[in-house]
């Protein structure tokens, strides 16, 4: 088997960050994902976790966009109860 060639390793892979601009816009999508959640989001959570019966998972929400999934899920979820 012939051996790989060094002059592979040191290219950039396509779509590698250097290709792309920087981001300037400000509340994307990419950017909720990033972020970890308010301290109203968490406390939202916690309180219609209480109000739908179910497990508080403020603690393991990631980001604010999970953290706003949730809160819409719970919101409908204590409706219905």
């Amino acid at each position: 088997m012939p051996k790989a060639s060094r002059t592979n390793a040191a290219r950039p892979l396509a779509g590698s960050c250097r290709d792309r601009p920087p981001c300037t816009s400000a509340g994307t999508s990419e950017e909720l994902k990033m972020e970890k959640p308010t301290e109203d989001q968490l406390a939202e959570l916690k309180r219609l976790s209480k109000l739908a019966r179910v497990p508080d998972d403020s603690e393991i929400v990631t980001s604010r966009e999970e953290a706003e999934v949730r809160i819409r899920d719970l919101k409908e979820k204590a409706r219905v109860e």
